[in-house]
């Protein structure tokens, strides 16, 4: 019996050994600055493990290079490989909307971005399918239109379907020259299952302009909500809401314009679905008596009625905001996050906005740096881009474009990784009230089917990318058996650092810590805050199992012992 029970003890101290620890996660803000390129950001894509893709486009002029960037971070943001891939036909820009990514299952990126009409006049987008191991192609491929019509280039959009399948979403153009949005949907072997397009009508029947502004998944991913231009001129005084089921057919379609003022140039940015099967979008619109620009979120129920609608004011009495990008959270809530600049200041920032599902103000943070950028009117620069993502490990991920001041005035990527309060060590508390009432008017929208596209192959050339100027910081999370002291040193020193500081008040580039608990740094590098900031490190004793034994006397002659433990680990006698 006793060396049943010595067994026991032993095999659970075995087992419990190979347990992983998992740490809390480590929020920052952090530059991914090159020193020979300026890049910009198009977007974010977590991972399975709680790291994340950003999605940028690049201009090398030492080597008239340029072209689409594509890097893996893991979840401390520490880069784990980067590739930049050349297309000849590509469009690129400093519009967000050229170019999207989503992760279709195991880290496998698919993207799609705007190509050059080519010599027989058909525009439309090239599609990328991406290993997660090195950043390999292992598909590519175009989606043009079949009218030999090339027009202005609108944005395209992915989305994960409910079976398994990809949704592209794009604005193609048909023999007439109208435009026209079209859903394609793609199986696991890059094969259309379908394809079809869609146009606003007008109440006498002629076509409308209709482009993509941006789609989400319902609540239940049964049906995809895609938001359009349906306007019948390019004044844009209205957006369209279309909700579309899985065998492609509109089930509702509404328009939506703002009562009582002058406007036009209505655009949404940012859409989401809403834990009770509404749908949140923000965007902004263009005051045609003031000539100011100004932003607006507002929340629609699954019938397409309006339920709340706010305008988005500014920081300051003399600052613009703007609004990028909306997510609904993993908590249960809105967040609408945008930037801001201070015309009297010259400060810049990004905001966020959370909200309840009534349009409550919960609470609003600033994220401002020296790293922060929105627009430069010295050159005419605005690049408003920003998207926000629900990560895995429960943090919220917001990526737009950075600022190195230190080296040139270089545009980099700048990552945000928040807590569900919206919590990445330099954010600020922002107490002025943003939010005013406004009213938004819904009608019918009036659409009609086609299809105007197909399908062929292009080529890719990718090129890894080796010059990121990114210091690593890396604490190590340290565990310790019950019966050995608590005893580690933690070393956070870098090149270049200016200070440091402990979450224990010490400054120094190491300490020594004798107990349990979650230890974090700050580090300064060469006085540039939020860059390469925090990471943290978690020191834990492990706990013995307690075994619990007990004879099975059913069975005459024989004994089985059944052992448990409250380590939830199986254990065998």
């Amino acid at each position: 019996m006793h060396k049943h029970l010595i067994r026991i003890l032993f095999t659970g101290l075995v087992m419990l050994s190979m347990i992983p620890l998992f740490s809390q996660e480590v929020y920052f803000q952090r530059l991914f600055t090159s020193l020979d390129r300026q890049t910009i950001n198009y977007g974010c894509e977590p991972t399975e493990d709680g790291g994340f893709y950003l999605l940028n486009f690049f201009s090398d002029d030492t080597e008239m290079r340029f072209g689409l960037n594509i890097s893996k971070h893991d979840k401390k943001g520490n880069l784990v490989w980067t590739n930049d891939y050349e297309l000849e036909t590509a469009i690129y820009g400093v519009d967000f909307r050229r170019v999207d990514m989503v992760n279709t299952g195991r880290d496998t990126l698919v993207v799609s971005g705007l190509r050059f009409p080519d010599e027989n006049g058909s525009d439309g987008n090239y599609m990328l399918k991406i290993e997660p191991g090195t950043g390999e192609t292992v598909y590519s491929g175009l989606i043009t239109n079949r009218s030999g019509v090339s027009g202005p280039a609108f944005w395209p959009k992915l989305i994960n379907g409910f079976h398994e399948e990809l949704n592209y979403l794009g604005s193609h153009i048909a023999f007439d020259s109208t435009f026209r949005l079209h859903l394609e949907k793609i199986n696991q072997n890059n094969d259309s299952i379908s394809s079809k397009s869609f146009t606003a009508i007008d109440e006498d029947g002629f076509p409308v302009l209709t482009a993509l502004l941006d789609a989400t998944n319902s609540m239940d991913s049964s049906s995809l909500v895609v938001s359009c231009i349906s306007s019948p001129d390019e004044l844009l005084e209205s957006v369209g809401l279309l909700t579309i089921d899985s065998s492609s057919n509109i089930t509702s379609a509404h328009k939506y314009s703002i009562d009582s003022i002058m406007y036009q140039g209505m655009q949404v940015f940012g859409m989401d679905a809403t834990r009770d099967t509404g749908i949140v979008m923000t965007g902004s619109y263009v005051d045609v008596v003031t000539n100011n620009t100004t932003g607006f979120v507002f929340k629609t129920d699954s019938l397409g009625q309006v339920v709340w609608s706010k305008n988005i004011g500014s920081l300051t009495p003399f600052s613009i905001s703007i609004p990028n990008s909306c997510l609904y959270t993993s908590g249960d809530e809105i967040l609408v996050m945008g930037k801001s600049a201070d015309l009297f200041t010259g400060e810049l920032s990004d905001f966020a906005i959370f909200l309840d599902d009534e349009g409550n103000v919960l609470r609003q943070k600033l994220y401002s740096s020296e790293n922060s950028f929105f627009l430069d009117l010295s050159v005419g620069l605005v690049l408003l881009a920003g998207e926000l993502q629900n990560s895995p490990d429960g943090s919220i991920l917001y990526s737009t474009t950075g600022i190195d001041l230190e080296n040139g005035l270089v545009l980099s990527p700048l990552g945000i990784k928040m807590d569900q309060e919206g919590a990445a060590v330099c954010e600020d508390t922002l107490n002025v009230e943003l939010l005013t009432d406004i009213s938004i008017i819904r009608d019918t929208l009036f659409m009609v089917e086609d299809n105007v596209v197909v399908r062929d192959t292009t080529t890719v050339e990718i090129v890894p990318f080796n010059d990121y100027d990114l210091p690593i910081l890396t604490l190590l999370d340290t565990f310790f058996c019950p019966q050995d002291p608590v005893m580690a040193t933690l070393n956070a020193t870098l090149e270049n650092a200016t200070s440091y500081l402990w979450s224990t008040g010490d400054t120094t580039p190491t300490l020594f810590v004798t107990e349990e608990g979650e230890y974090q740094v700050t580090v300064t590098l060469d006085d540039r805050i939020c860059y390469m900031l925090c990471d943290t490190s978690n020191i834990s004793v492990r706990d013995f199992p307690e075994a619990n034994i007990s004879p099975d006397l059913s069975v005459p002659c024989q004994v089985t012992l059944a052992a448990t433990s409250t380590t939830d680990i199986a254990l065998a006698v």
